[in-house]
């Protein structure tokens, strides 16, 4: 009972999350600001139940009075949960806004993660290049493409150095994003293919095992999808993230949360939380 109740809880706090960016990413497609909250705690509470029922009354020779009445009782549990409005915490908002630290960036390249998919969601563009500055630019295909260019022939020479990110042996330097800017990237992703046009393009990771290019982020207004994912409304419509193994999009979210987490620094929970209760 307990295990089922935490694996409950488990699922709550995930899908909280995962839905929570790819509303955001919906918000920032659109141009509207985005709204981030936390779930603090989750917590049940037993709640019991007596009722007494009406009384049969009877009459007879003994008089009147009542002869039998109903009882009844239940036990049930709410859940409880506490939800801190992240936007009201000044500390979280630096983390937020502030660019990604040398140290975070090194933190993710050691643990092995892919330097193409990291490049594309904390790079906003890279000077001193053979080209001149280069953009990673997802609304003009040119412009992200030359971007691309140079990420795949230095991917191996990525490096943190003296508090910046620079591709080792040459004088490029690589300009990088905050967290918030990174959701804004993804939204750009998301309008671009719920708004298609001629300029567009969707970054993709280009995968050596299979020799496969990997979309790095997809969305799609849902009908009906054959795909495992992410189901969300948004203004009226219905929005689904596959989650499969032709795309990176569940890495691209994960990856973003974990940078979140990293940048969120001292939040109180006690100020500006709300607790809703189950029925």
């Amino acid at each position: 009972m307990l295990g089922t109740q935490a694996m409950s809880f488990n699922k709550t706090v995930h899908d909280h999350r995962v839905e929570q960016l790819l509303i955001n990413i919906l918000r920032a497609a659109h141009r509207e600001p985005v709204s981030m909250t936390s779930i603090g705690s989750i917590q049940t509470i037993n709640k019991k139940e007596a009722n007494i029922g009406p009384f049969n009354w009877e009459f007879g020779s003994r008089g009147i009075g009542p002869n039998r009445g109903a009882f009844s009782g239940s036990v049930s549990q709410q859940p409880t949960m506490k939800v801190t409005i992240l936007d009201d915490q000044p500390k979280f908002a630096q983390g937020f806004m502030q660019v990604i630290d040398e140290k975070t960036i090194s933190f993710f390249l050691d643990q092995g993660w892919n330097p193409e998919i990291l490049a594309y969601l904390i790079v906003e563009k890279i000077d001193n290049t053979d080209h001149g500055t280069v953009y990673n630019d997802p609304k003009d295909a040119e412009r992200f493409l030359a971007f691309q260019n140079v990420i795949r022939e230095n991917v191996d020479f990525i490096r943190t150095h003296g508090g910046k990110l620079e591709i080792e042996g040459s004088d490029a330097v690589l300009r990088v994003r905050s967290p918030q800017g990174i959701l804004y990237y993804l939204g750009e992703i998301a309008r671009a293919q719920l708004y298609p046009t001629d300029t567009g393009i969707i970054p993709s990771i280009y995968d050596e095992s299979i020799g496969v290019e990997s979309p790095l982020f997809l969305v799609y207004r849902k009908i009906e999808s054959p795909y495992t994912g992410v189901s969300v409304s948004y203004r009226g419509a219905n929005y689904h993230m596959p989650v499969c193994l032709d795309n990176r999009s569940g890495q691209s979210l994960n990856l973003l949360q974990q940078i979140i987490n990293l940048q969120e620094k001292d939040v109180d929970t006690g100020i500006s939380t709300i607790q809703l209760v189950g029925g």
